[in-house]
């Protein structure tokens, strides 16, 4: 039986991200509900989070979204482990994993300076794993 959003919250959802290599419905679920993106409702459903939730875990834009609604004035910063190479086509590919960082500093000068870690596969694994470990460190 596949694993629910409520059975990936209740077990450590940073560590699911860290093995994660791809995008993830049911993980995308579990983080709006770990940073509490929903809207108050009784139930939820995959379906209701393709209509009115963000794939988080698939789109760099949408976890970007979430990083600056969840933490307003704080900075992001995302870096490829190993170094930009060159296509045939020419284009440039960074190869992961990646790492991310989102901290509170200089923006706030009144609350001590912040900053946490991610690491994954893709840029947008990466910076949802830095807000969860803020979010778990209680702000």
């Amino acid at each position: 039986m596949a694993d629910t959003a409520r059975d990936v919250i209740g077990r450590d959802l940073i560590a699911k991200l860290e093995k994660l290599d791809g995008p993830s419905e049911i993980l995308d679920e579990a983080i709006w509900e770990a940073v509490g993106g929903w809207p108050e409702r009784e139930w939820r459903s995959v379906n209701y989070m393709r209509l009115y939730g963000t794939p988080v875990t698939a789109s760099l834009d949408a976890a970007i979204a979430l990083v600056e609604r969840v933490l307003p004035g704080w900075a992001w910063t995302i870096m490829a482990a190993k170094p930009l190479t060159s296509t045939r086509a020419g284009e440039t590919v960074a190869k992961g994993p990646f790492t991310a960082f989102v901290n509170n500093s200089p923006r706030r000068p009144s609350e001590p300076d912040a900053e946490y870690e991610g690491v994954g596969a893709t840029p947008a694994i990466a910076l949802l794993i830095a807000l969860l470990k803020e979010a778990q460190d209680g702000r």
